[in-house]
C-alpha cells in the first residue's frame, strides 16, 4: 500500500516537473520573467557584470544559454520603446541576421519578442529569442538561446513563447 502511494506521488511530481514554467524573480528593479516553454535553468551572476553592470545574470544548462540584461532606459520610455531600441540594434551583434530575418511580435501589453535562427557549424543552428520589456528605470532583455540540429524545432521556435512575459512586481 505505501509503495503504491509512493509511486502515485512520484508520478504526480514528475508530471508537474515536466510542465513547470521557467520563472525568474529579480529585485531592483523588481520583476518576474515567466517562460512556459522553457526548463528551469539555474541563473548565476553574469561573468561580465563587473565591467558591464547591466549584464545581470546568466544560465547555461544542456543546449540552453540564458542571459538577463537590464540597460538603463531614458526618461519616459515604455516597454514598446525598449523593444524598438533593442530589436533595431540586434543586427549589429555577432551572428545575428539582418532585420528582415528577425521575427518581432507583441506577446502582451508589456512584453515583446524578437526571435531568429542563426546557422552554426556542422549543420547546427542556434535558436534565439529576446523577450523585452521596461521596468522602473531599466529596459529588460531576457535572451534565450538553444543550439539544435532539428529543423522542425526551428520551424516551431517562433510559436513556442506563447504565455511568456516579463511583469513588474
Amino acid at each position: 500500500m505505501n509503495y503504491a502511494k509512493a509511486l502515485c506521488l512520484a508520478a504526480v511530481t514528475l508530471a508537474s516537473a515536466a510542465h513547470a514554467d521557467f520563472t525568474l524573480d529579480v529585485k531592483s528593479p523588481q520583476f518576474r520573467v515567466i517562460v512556459p516553454s522553457l526548463p528551469q535553468v539555474k541563473m548565476d551572476p553574469h561573468p561580465g557584470a563587473k565591467e558591464h553592470p547591466n549584464l545581470r545574470l546568466m544560465g547555461v544548462e544542456g543546449p540552453w544559454l540564458l542571459t538577463l540584461n537590464t540597460p538603463d532606459s531614458d526618461a519616459g520610455m515604455k516597454p514598446q520603446d525598449c523593444a524598438n531600441v533593442i530589436a533595431s540594434a540586434l543586427p549589429t551583434r555577432p551572428g545575428v541576421p539582418p532585420q528582415d530575418q528577425i521575427y518581432k511580435n507583441k506577446l502582451d501589453p508589456n512584453t515583446f519578442i524578437a526571435a531568429y535562427v542563426a546557422p552554426r557549424s556542422h549543420g547546427n543552428m542556434q535558436l534565439n529569442a529576446h523577450l523585452i520589456s521596461q521596468v522602473g528605470k531599466n529596459c529588460v532583455e531576457f535572451h534565450i538561446a538553444k543550439v539544435t540540429d532539428d529543423k522542425k524545432e526551428a520551424e516551431t521556435w517562433f510559436k513556442s513563447f506563447k504565455g511568456a512575459k516579463i511583469q513588474a512586481e
